[in-house]
């Protein structure tokens, strides 16, 4: 089959027409992929360039930054910033190990926690795009114990899609995600097919309401394996994390990779300071456990690769890694006009395929994109400006000055200092 073939199947199954891309979209503005070939390589080494950054002023989310360390808001913080294939901030401050003064530097490693859920995304969408499933397809074609659901309190049955699983308005009970925990001797498929045959019911109908969670991704994941053969972090390791060159990214970072994991603190109850959060096998990522929607460990540019590839369009360098029909599918709202029952997100403007739109132009294409994790890492896109942004710390993301710093402070004056080129 032709790569032209391919594409028309891609866009095919996707749902939308051929000639359907970014053209249409703000993206458009950030260089996206275009039919005649590949962008050049992005800047594998992402290091800062000095005269690009040198036309901005970073003096305030400098000061920003530090001060959140100072006042003992956060342990550590890291941020990267890239602009039109240019990095033009990337520092760290604070501690990665308060206990053992090890400082938090621009390549230690974080928990993602649920800004997981961006590159586990477009882990699905390549399976979609191979035709080995569709997003409308019901759970239950693949694990039967899903279909028909009973609706708690009610006669009604649901059958929730794929869609509706990475789009939050799947209606799976929460819990699901601990109770199906794989161990080492047990595949995701596996666990969750113990979980589906165990008379599971849906707290409502599914597409009536959105509530976050990991529940739709897990059992999703589940099927990834069912219908590619491999286990989900071989399947996610070959599809997304090799292409891009994510050699630090990973569910249990191994060797020398453990010694730059920045631990996670929670804020002591008294007397200021930071306690070690406790852990557990969830959290800790024991070896044999795959959290589909929450599990990654990762670095600043490890990153900005993947987030690289999102602006250009499923390019990186020379290699397509989705097709621009994907990364839209991804970025557009999916959720829809229904009732919001549970968000970390505040003023959310719609949800797209594990990714919260916090902000839409007048047509309704994505502006602002993010997604966080409950340990503080955030990540997100400006596609107005053509702006990628990385915060890293490793706290809890529910502390109001936490949520604040990593998903309104820190964008608001990261896009200052962007607005703030000298002429």
């Amino acid at each position: 089959m032709s790569s032209i073939q391919k594409m028309t199947r891609r866009q095919a199954l996707l749902g939308v027409g051929a000639t359907l891309g970014l053209a249409a979209s703000p993206w458009q503005r950030l260089g996206a992929a275009e039919a005649a070939g590949p962008k050049a390589a992005v800047p594998f080494a992402l290091t800062v360039d000095r005269k690009a950054a040198a036309a901005h002023d970073f003096t305030a989310l400098r000061q920003l930054l530090q001060g959140a360390v100072d006042r003992e808001k956060v342990p550590c913080a890291s941020m990267l910033l890239m602009h039109q294939d240019r990095v033009l901030f990337k520092e760290a401050f604070g501690w990665a190990d308060i206990e053992n003064k090890k400082p938090m530097q621009t390549d230690t490693i974080c928990h993602l926690a649920s800004a997981t859920k961006w590159i586990t995304a477009a882990g699905l969408m390549t399976a979609v795009e191979e035709g080995l499933i569709s997003l409308d397809d019901p759970v239950g074609k693949y694990l039967p114990g899903l279909r028909d659901i009973p609706v708690k309190g009610s006669n009604q049955k649901g059958n929730p899609t794929i869609r509706q699983c990475w789009s939050q308005t799947h209606a799976f009970p929460p819990g699901l995600e601990f109770k199906v925990l794989n161990k080492p001797n047990m595949s995701l498929f596996d666990s969750v097919s113990a979980y589906a045959n165990g008379a599971p019911q849906l707290v409502a109908l599914p597409g009536t309401q959105y509530a976050y969670s990991n529940e739709g991704m897990t059992v999703t994941g589940a099927i990834i394996e069912k219908v590619t053969g491999k286990p989900y972090r071989a399947f996610l390791q070959k599809r997304i994390l090799d292409p891009l060159e994510m050699k630090d990214t990973s569910f249990y970072p191994q060797g020398e990779q453990r010694r730059r994991v920045a631990k996670r603190y929670a804020p002591k109850k008294l007397g200021g300071g930071f306690e070690l959060m406790p852990s557990n096998a969830l959290n800790e990522g024991a070896d044999g456990i795959t959290i589909v929607g929450g599990g990654l460990r990762s670095t600043l540019d490890d990153y900005a690769k993947f987030l690289s590839m999102i602006v250009h369009g499923g390019q990186f360098g020379a290699r397509r890694v989705l097709s621009e029909a994907s990364v839209r599918e991804i970025c557009k709202d999916q959720a829809g006009n229904v009732p919001v029952k549970k968000s970390p997100y505040r003023d959310q403007k719609g949800y797209g395929l594990g990714v919260a739109l916090m902000e839409r132009d007048e047509k309704g294409e994505s502006i602002l994109v993010i997604d966080g994790g409950m340990f503080g890492v955030c990540s997100w896109i400006d596609f107005g400006r053509g702006l990628i942004g990385l915060f890293f710390t490793q706290t809890r993301m529910g502390i109001k000055a936490v949520y604040d710093l990593a998903t309104l402070e820190s964008v608001a004056a990261a896009r200052a200092a962007l607005d703030s080129a000298r002429t």
